[in-house]
């Protein structure tokens, strides 16, 4: 029930790196040994200088990334991952890079090792990268790890800069209820959906907990809101129609269904849907 954070493109400053060497590391033959000792020294520095990116792998890896992030957003995984393998060849502490990498193995692809190694990667490049600390978390909390997980979401939090708070903050909530804190989890996502009244993950968390616990008022107002805020998504009407079902309104629970099939009727969801409304029909006929 966790909430990531796609990739936008975003413009590197070029930097430079060290020059080709020439001179000592070139020479042969020398019978100084100290000549010798020097000249080793001096190609010690210039293979580490050889490893930092140069202007040009800067802008190469700049210009892989943002093909990665339209791959992305076409869909095109196997694209996508290519691209930003490439881009981390010219430039491998790109964090952007590593980040969206992250993402791909793990939202698209279900490598989470490999997804958990990226984020680690992109936050030890950009301690304070709150987007990647965000799906970092989101990843702990598929993982059952929750307590590391709201360490993430607190510290992308303290980024006061950080664009899109109320995502951490409803993920932390939901950390929180998973650790059994329920009244903090309920505050932190009724305070994302403040920050973001069109946060349709906040209000499925709110209504989840609610109807969890046995509030279906509660749940019915939250699912409602769901509704109401992300009409064209079929999982809100089909949680708002159980709930209604549940509450004894046939009639709003029949509407909420057929709400849920016309908007998905080749899915799962709206199968499910269907097949809801079919049986509460015939009750009804029933009775």
């Amino acid at each position: 029930m966790a909430t990531t954070e796609v990739p936008t493109r975003q413009r590197w400053k070029t930097g430079y790196g060290c020059a080709p060497q020439r001179g000592p590391c070139s020479r042969r033959g020398s019978s100084d040994p100290r000549w010798a000792a020097a000249a080793l020294w001096l190609c010690l520095v210039a293979a580490a200088c050889a490893h930092v990116p140069g202007p040009s792998d800067l802008r190469a890896a700049q210009l892989h990334y943002d093909l990665a992030v339209e791959a992305m957003k076409a869909g095109k995984v196997t694209e996508a991952v290519a691209e930003l393998q490439t881009a981390l060849k010219r430039n491998p502490d790109f964090p952007e890079a590593h980040n969206a990498l992250g993402l791909l193995y793990h939202m698209s692809l279900h490598r989470l090792h490999k997804a958990e190694a990226a984020y680690r990667r992109a936050l030890e490049l950009r301690p304070n990268y709150s987007e990647a600390a965000n799906n970092y978390g989101a990843l702990l909390l598929e993982l059952g790890r929750y307590k590391e997980a709201q360490a993430l979401f607190e510290k992308a939090l303290d980024d006061v800069l950080y664009p899109t708070p109320y995502l951490a903050r409803g993920n932390l909530g939901w950390a929180l209820y998973k650790q059994g804190q329920v009244d903090k989890a309920l505050e932190e996502l009724r305070m994302a959906v403040v920050l973001q009244p069109k946060f349709c993950a906040g209000y499925r968390n709110i209504g989840i907990i609610l109807e969890e616990q046995g509030d279906l008022t509660g749940a019915l107002d939250a699912y409602a809101n769901y509704a109401q805020q992300c009409p064209e998504v079929p999982d809100a009407h089909y949680r708002l129609g159980q709930v209604r079902q549940a509450a004894g309104d046939r009639a709003g629970a029949l509407r909420s269904y057929e709400k849920c099939f016309n908007l998905a009727p080749k899915a799962t969801i709206g199968h499910e849907c269907a097949k809801r409304y079919e049986a509460l029909q015939q009750v009804g006929s029933a009775g």
